[in-house]
């Protein structure tokens, strides 16, 4: 199964989720991105990087990616995250 995370700006949500999933189901392919595109190819937070040395990930990789096309036709799921205010209502 391939697992695609998505967020805003790819630099705390979806980075951490992509990392727990690999370390969690090794078997898996998983990947994040975001879709903000301003913040595309900017270095991950050293708060991220650092929440992740904490549980012993490494992510390979140290820069945001943007969304594309081709992402979202590769992954079996997307897995979106939203804050409170600008997720989808259910009413």
């Amino acid at each position: 199964m391939r697992v695609l995370f998505l967020c805003r700006g790819n630099r705390h949500r979806s980075p951490i989720a992509e990392a727990l999933f690999q370390k969690m189901y090794l078997a898996e392919k998983a990947e994040s991105t975001g879709f903000f595109e301003r913040r595309q190819g900017e270095f991950l937070p050293i708060d991220t990087i650092q929440s992740l040395l904490d549980e012993d990930i490494d992510t390979g990789r140290n820069k945001t990616r943007l969304c594309t096309e081709k992402m979202i036709k590769a992954a079996d799921k997307v897995i979106a995250f939203a804050k409170s205010n600008t997720a989808p209502s259910s009413s």
